[in-house]
């Protein structure tokens, strides 16, 4: 048993390492701009939202070869297989759907499309909230409470005022969280590149 709880230790060790550079906070907070911006105009953002899943790796891939890979080695974690991760958010966005669904229910007396359009910051913020727990899960990180803290207190906010726009609420909010998440990021990436430094081998000239 304590040879388990040492590799799960190492593990979590090990995506704490990884995750330092900040970039994933950089990279959540461009999504949740880019969304917030489309649904404060109501646009539609379909193709935007898978466009960002398929190339969110790669182009993080390429940002860290330059930066992050360099300072700090490339570490290698054990991730979840897709289809399993693809079928836990699933499921947990059904089950998040469903209470409150049976909650507005229960408050309201109905379910109808004004309630649902206005608890769409809330039930963003129990997906964000779900992230951040498999997040800290993974690395043991207490950063990732603090970030499902705020998304949770924030979002009642702009789900009672009253915005034109059956989407407006949703996009401002994700615009709030998206930026905190960008700025954070930024932040954690520029101190993690000062703590790094690359280490340039001197030449010198014998002749």
């Amino acid at each position: 048993m304590a040879k388990k709880m040492n590799l799960k230790d190492m593990e979590k060790k090990s995506w704490r390492y990884s995750m330092q550079d900040g970039l994933i906070e950089a990279s959540i907070g461009i999504l949740l701009v880019v969304l917030g911006l489309l649904l404060s105009i109501e646009f539609t953002i379909v193709f935007i939202v898978v466009f960002f899943i398929i190339f969110m790796n790669p182009l993080l891939e390429i940002i860290r070869k330059k930066f992050t890979y360099p300072r700090i080695g490339r570490v290698k974690v054990h991730e979840d297989p897709t289809k399993k991760t693809v079928g836990g958010i699933s499921l947990y966005m059904i089950v998040v759907a469903a209470i409150m669904g049976v909650g507005m229910f229960v408050i309201f007396g109905e379910i109808n499309a004004e309630n649902i359009y206005r608890s769409l910051p809330i039930f963003f913020s129990i997906m964000i909230l779900g992230a951040m727990l498999y997040s800290y899960g993974k690395s043991g990180s207490l950063r990732f409470y603090i970030y499902a803290a705020l998304a949770m207190v924030t979002a009642p906010f702009f789900s009672f005022i009253n915005f034109e726009g059956r989407l407006v609420s949703l996009g401002y909010y994700l615009l709030f969280i998206g930026f905190i998440f960008l700025i954070i990021g930024l932040i954690i990436f520029i101190h993690f590149l000062r703590k790094y430094p690359i280490q340039r081998e001197e030449i010198t000239d014998d002749n």
